[in-house]
């Protein structure tokens, strides 16, 4: 009789932030762009850009806790990968894309050469790599689409990549990476550049560090004392690298 596979246990915590996280981005758009007033919590809700952060780091911690331990060198794993994340996301966002477009269309029948010309940038989901894109279209409101499915394009390149460094270069990449995510703004801020909120680049290294954290938590650290803290306190170094990226 054949053993059944384990299954990862459901780590209730990370799904009450995630909720939690969902629950502030939306508060933040909707009083950015349609001025909802939400009284005492609007100067909490402003700041809800760092939510984007946490999310995308803690896709990439969660997905290493539910894939981790997959073999995504395997065809039929990282068949079934791909698959997963494709039904999850793209229906809906090919259903919502789809009714803007067809009402830009019927309302501007000019834009429709334009709207053509754009459909195989949005159908891959590739419209962040055209930051003037953002306000075009319906790539506002699903511009972070586009940025999750590049990091999920990537992700068993990353998890393999990760899981082949040594302990201590585990924290030198996180270091590096936070280093990064710290400068950017400034170097945007000096040079008056255009905004880096929705670039790929830069998610991909928020949803790195996550990846990194929980690989760093799912270590035997027992024999070196700063990673056996952080083993026990990965959760603690989550959140202070949320509250050093909130100068984004």
């Amino acid at each position: 009789m054949s053993a059944s596979p384990i299954a990862h246990p459901r780590i209730i915590g990370l799904d009450i932030i995630r909720i939690s996280l969902m629950l502030l981005i939306y508060l933040f758009h909707s009083h950015m762009h349609y001025h909802c007033d939400y009284g005492l919590l609007n100067s909490f809700i402003s700041m809800g850009a760092i939510a984007m952060t946490a999310f995308f780091m803690l896709s990439g911690y969660s997905l290493h806790i539910a894939d981790g331990q997959k073999n995504l060198t395997d065809k039929t794993s990282l068949r079934q990968f791909y698959a997963k994340r494709f039904w999850g996301i793209m229906p809906l966002y090919y259903f919502c894309g789809s009714i803007y477009v067809i009402y830009v269309i019927a309302t501007s029948k000019e834009k429709a050469i334009e709207e053509l010309l754009l459909f195989p940038i949005e159908a891959l989901g590739l419209q962040s790599y055209f930051s003037s894109l953002f306000e075009w279209s319906h790539n506002g409101g699903t511009w972070f689409i586009s940025c999750l499915l590049i990091c999920y394009f990537f992700y068993p390149f990353l998890e393999k990549t990760i899981g082949m460094l040594d302990r201590h270069s585990k924290i030198c990449a996180v270091c590096v990476l936070g280093g990064i995510l710290l400068l950017a703004p400034i170097i945007q801020f000096k040079f008056h550049l255009a905004s880096i909120y929705s670039n790929p680049f830069f998610r991909m290294c928020e949803f790195s560090i996550g990846i990194l954290l929980a690989q760093i938590n799912s270590l035997d650290n027992s024999d070196f004392k700063l990673l056996k803290l952080l083993r026990n306190k990965c959760l603690a170094l989550f959140v202070v690298m949320l509250l050093i990226l909130c100068s984004r």
